[in-house]
């Protein structure tokens, strides 16, 4: 149930929001300590320097306050984020609630939604050092295990993704500036020394907060219950695009099509369905023979779609679509 979750995300803001107003307004300082110290401690933290100083909403600011409060305060990023008896979706709440504040003040962040998910998605890979250890002792012993094995200790992390685990999540978002940064955001006017800093004030009710749809709804079957029969006929004679970076991919379910898509086939027992990755439409076997990359939804493995997504991709050119006359797969 979603009501829940906002609930948590509610009061993780609340207690920010009073943090800050404490911090900023009264003067006081403030103690913030959960029953560990490195869960609930960080993400109030956090949330309340970001409320307070508009640096933590930069790119570079909030780069440091991920590695100051929770990398380098000792969030156990392996166990909270691994399949241990510890897990516990602590530092995606902290994004989510980030993403709320975001939404609420849509000029106030350097950063946009697009990089929130990144940090989001790399949490389970391990591609980056950031979310692999549970402290920085565990941080330099692998870092020196590492240095001893010398040329011939490979790269087993990320062989796939063919980036060291050494480096941070940060060498990818400060790279790629651009595709992370707000275009709402005015950085002379957030930076400016000679300009009174006010502090952001949200508004921590279930009735304003929002499910973060671009996260956790990617693939929703129920999402398309509502709109896909309706907008079935609208949707055949209009021109075929690949999803933007906002909206979530709507996966047809598997009994609303007893045939492929595109060539017709009927579905049997050895004619299995399929789902194109990005347009979430029911395929065939030979329909759905592509395979891209989706950078846009952050898919950035070859995965299997169909020809006329690979097409508007640009991965076959102006090739001629094979014909599918004669065969029965």
């Amino acid at each position: 149930c979603a009501l829940p979750m906002i609930g948590h995300i509610a009061s993780i803001l609340s207690a920010a929001l009073r943090t800050a107003c404490y911090v900023k307004q009264r003067r006081y300082s403030v103690l913030i300590h959960c029953s560990d110290g490195w869960d609930r401690t960080a993400q109030v933290s956090s949330l309340a320097q970001i409320l307070v100083d508009p640096y933590y909403r930069t790119l570079e600011g909030f780069a440091v306050l991920v590695e100051k409060d929770w990398v380098g305060f000792g969030h156990k990023f392996k166990d909270r984020l691994g399949e241990s008896h510890e897990g516990s979706p602590v530092f995606h709440q902290f994004l989510d609630c980030v993403w709320q504040l975001t939404e609420q003040f849509p000029d106030k962040f350097e950063f946009n939604e697009r990089a929130l998910k990144q940090i989001s998605t790399h949490c389970q890979t391990n591609w980056f050092s950031t979310f692999i250890c549970n402290c920085d002792k565990e941080r330099k012993e692998r870092m020196t295990r590492k240095a001893a094995s010398g040329p011939s200790g490979s790269l087993v992390e990320s062989k796939n993704a063919g980036i060291p685990p050494e480096l941070p999540i940060w060498s990818l978002i400060l790279a790629n500036r651009a595709m992370y940064s707000n275009p709402r955001y005015d950085q002379d006017r957030e930076m400016n020394p000679l300009k009174l800093k006010k502090m952001l004030l949200p508004i921590p009710s279930v009735k304003v907060l929002k499910i973060w749809t671009g996260m956790y709804l990617k693939y929703d079957e129920s999402l398309i219950g509502h709109l896909f029969r309706r907008t079935q006929e609208r949707a055949a004679n209009a021109p075929l695009s690949l999803p933007s970076e906002r909206n979530a991919v709507m996966w047809e379910p598997d009994n609303w099509s007893a045939s492929c898509h595109d060539c017709g086939q009927n579905f049997t027992w050895y004619v299995r369905r399929h789902h194109c990755r990005a347009c979430g439409r029911l395929f065939c076997h030979r329909c759905s023979g592509q395979s891209i990359a989706l950078p846009q939804l952050e898919l950035y493995a070859p995965v299997r779609v169909c020809e006329r997504c690979a097409d508007i991709q640009g991965a076959k050119g102006a090739t001629q679509r094979r014909s599918r006359k004669n065969t029965w797969w």
